[in-house]
């Protein structure tokens, strides 16, 4: 488990493929680990020794989809492609909204002229992924 969860920190991944037999635990139990680093992260949980309990165990601690094996490709494709579009969708609102936010606040206080300029330049790099620094003259 715990190659899985280094792993997972350092890739950032999608999407997260686990068996529920493990060399060093159980599939579940990562869930909770990987859960805890990134809930966003869509989790699919495979194995061939499934029973109802565990399919509802992994499906409550944040398994997005549990399947038996032997496992068709056809089928697996067509729930990773689910999964990672939903994963996708939800991304892209997130980062709407919270673009939606940020345009509506409003963190200037005040209408001078040296305000208004600050204001300005803000919004010239609003849309931008570019980090910016604002510094002021000291007294």
């Amino acid at each position: 488990m715990q190659a899985g969860e280094a792993k997972f920190r350092e890739c950032s991944p999608d999407l997260a493929i686990l068996d529920h037999c493990l060399p060093d635990g159980e599939g579940v139990d990562l869930i909770k680990v990987l859960h805890r680093i990134d809930e966003r992260v869509p989790i699919l949980m495979l194995t061939a020794h499934a029973s109802y309990d565990l399919a509802v165990h992994a499906m409550t601690l944040g398994a997005e989809n549990f399947l038996i094996k032997p496992i068709y490709p056809t089928a697996l494709f067509a729930i990773i492609r689910r999964l990672l579009d939903s994963f996708r969708d939800r991304r892209r609102h997130i980062a709407r909204t919270a673009h939606e936010v940020r345009s509506r606040l409003d963190p200037f206080v005040g209408h001078s002229a040296v305000i208004q300029r600050l204001v300005d330049q803000a919004h010239q790099v609003l849309d931008s992924h570019t980090s910016v620094l604002i510094a002021d003259e000291t007294a």
